[in-house]
């Protein structure tokens, strides 16, 4: 018997503006949701912020999703 891949996950909910420096993260190529490390609990960032804060993609710490012309988001890394 083998195992097919998991589907990766889609983004269903509204996009909102970086945690951090409120940029459009419809007009960036990827946004992560991730612990922001703050006090405030998840989030979405802006790619520029997931670098300058540290944060982190994997498992329990954040998820990185493509944007897709026409299609909803894609998560490219993070998920078990």
């Amino acid at each position: 018997m083998t195992e097919d891949a998991p589907t990766p996950s889609l983004w269903y909910s509204p996009i909102e503006p970086c945690a951090f420096c409120k940029a459009d993260l419809t007009q960036t190529p990827t946004f992560g949701d991730c612990n922001l490390r703050d006090g405030r609990g998840w989030g979405l960032v802006c790619p520029t912020c997931i670098e300058a804060r540290s944060l982190r993609i994997g498992n329990g710490e954040g998820h990185l999703f493509q944007n897709r012309p026409g299609q909803k988001p894609i998560c490219i890394a993070g998920e078990r």
